[in-house]
């Protein structure tokens, strides 16, 4: 009876290794882009749930301030227990309604006719790849 004991070559052996290596690079390619993938969504629906949560407290606050500016938005809605900012969260923009022109403008207030657009955002902390800013306008009517 005739054995072959020859074995397997360099050959054979570099190529399956370089195989191999191809195919775990790949596999690991495909984890590192899941993972940072999965980082971005966890931010976005965090941030798109702080964002609606503060919407829906900025469209309920009880007092009405007339011509605020989105600097001055923070000072006179001072925390509470029904409204708390989230981390992240600023006004970006406040505009009021003219009746003489039936749209909200930026400027001049001169006169506030009770209904203001306010532009909140919250930005999400992360890397500047998984990080996530959302914005929304709310309307904010005089009581």
């Amino acid at each position: 009876m005739k054995t072959d004991d020859r074995g397997e070559t360099l050959v054979e052996s570099l190529i399956s290794m370089i195989l191999l290596g191809i195919i775990g690079l790949a596999v690991f390619s495909a984890m590192t882009l899941s993972v940072k993938t999965s980082g971005i969504y966890k931010n976005r629906a965090q941030s798109s749930v702080a964002l609606r949560k503060w919407a829906e407290q900025v469209s309920a606050y009880p007092t009405y301030t007339n011509c605020v500016t989105s600097g001055t938005w923070v000072a006179n809605h001072p925390v509470s227990s029904t409204y708390v900012p989230p981390t992240g969260g600023s006004v970006v923009l406040v505009k009021y309604w003219s009746a003489a022109t039936s749209t909200f403008v930026s400027t001049p207030c001169s006169t506030d006719q009770g209904v203001q657009l306010v532009t909140l955002q919250v930005v999400t902390a992360g890397t500047t790849v998984t990080s996530a800013t959302q914005q929304v306008d709310v309307a904010v009517r005089r009581p």
